[in-house]
């Protein structure tokens, strides 16, 4: 038997798969747009889309009510369950433009921040609030971080760089 799914109308079309979700109502391929509630959503059999990018076979593996993502084709997908939000993040913006990597992050009563360790102009500075998978998707190694306990900080002389964990001070 083949298995089908439902598709936007952007994978339908050939846009890349960046989204997949096994839900109660069954397998699920989006582009990772935001669809509106009229969009109308095509069964397709999925064998075609494995011969459009054979990488989806590894997003293929989630289990009922998970669900796998990537940034772009060529990224590695990320696995998380449909009942667990995304957390939101703090990023600065040479973070998010590509122009820095993160070196230094910092967990606090208010949440998480992932800065490149660089100074910023403007008060306050340049910064956005994005999904913490988001960056995991630029750079997997900051998944060795994640468990950085509330309070604490973390910094690395660069990517290759080990973590050095301490206390935060403000």
């Amino acid at each position: 038997m083949t298995e089908t799914a439902l598709a936007c109308p952007e994978v339908v079309r050939g846009d890349p798969i960046l989204l997949v979700a096994r839900t109660e109502d069954g397998l699920v391929v989006a582009c990772g747009g935001s669809h509106s509630e009229g969009t109308d959503w095509v069964a397709v059999k999925v064998e075609p889309l494995l011969e459009r990018d054979s990488t989806l076979q590894e997003a293929l593996a989630i289990e009922g009510g998970q669900f796998a993502e990537r940034d772009a084709v060529g990224t590695t997908w990320r696995q998380s369950n449909l009942e667990e939000p995304e957390p939101d993040v703090i990023a600065c913006h040479h973070v998010l433009q590509g122009s820095a990597p993160v070196l230094l992050v910092c967990h606090d009563a208010l949440g998480w921040q992932f800065l490149c360790g660089e100074p910023h102009e403007g008060d306050p500075p340049e910064a956005s609030v994005v999904g913490l998978n988001h960056l995991l998707g630029q750079d997997p190694s900051l998944e060795s971080i994640t468990d950085l306990e509330e309070g604490f900080e973390a910094e690395r002389p660069s990517t290759e760089g080990e973590w050095s964990r301490a206390p935060f001070e403000p």
